[in-house]
């Protein structure tokens, strides 16, 4: 993902120590995260541009950041695919959280919140190459109890009975 005019590349010290490429993607979820940060710059002109950290490196696999090369949600095992990116919602004051919430619901309907104060999305997965469908970690993410919240609901619009979590 080359550098945009209403997004920021993000990357830890400690990722960009071990990943400092770790900004690849699918052009579907491309499209989706420069679709999100120019429709919320235009919703909102004075917020700061959003933050998208994790995607995936460039030719895919484990993102290991623990250096342990032992598969985990801490070794984010679900950015492999170049189908899902993070998004620093410490970034995005939580005045504006809802209104980039509905932005991305309508762009893709696997918006999670998360600890740490990340946004999880998640896209589908659209590589030729491969079925990718059938390899676990190109998948969405499971719902894990308490791990990730669901912000959005199916049709695309907004899960009212968590978007209070989802804004925190």
């Amino acid at each position: 993902m080359a550098p945009g005019r209403n997004y920021i590349l993000y990357n830890s010290e400690e990722a960009a120590e071990h990943h400092p490429e770790s900004h690849y993607g699918t052009q579907s979820l491309i499209d989706v995260l420069v679709g999100i940060s120019d429709e919320y710059k235009s919703a909102i002109p004075d917020a700061s541009p959003i933050e998208i950290n994790d995607m995936s490196l460039p030719w895919g696999g484990l993102f290991d950041l623990d250096m342990t090369w032992v598969t985990s949600p801490a070794n984010h095992e679900m950015h492999r695919c170049g189908n899902q990116a993070d998004i620093r919602k410490i970034k995005i004051p939580d005045e504006n959280r809802r209104k980039f919430i509905e932005i991305a619901c309508k762009k893709t309907k696997f918006l999670l919140s998360e600890e740490p104060p990340y946004y999880h999305i998640a896209t589908s997965r659209q590589i030729n190459y491969i079925e990718m469908s059938r390899l676990f970690y190109c998948r969405p993410p499971k719902l894990e109890e308490g791990k990730y919240i669901q912000c959005c609901k199916d049709d695309g619009t907004i899960d009212e009975a968590t978007i209070e979590s989802c804004v925190k």
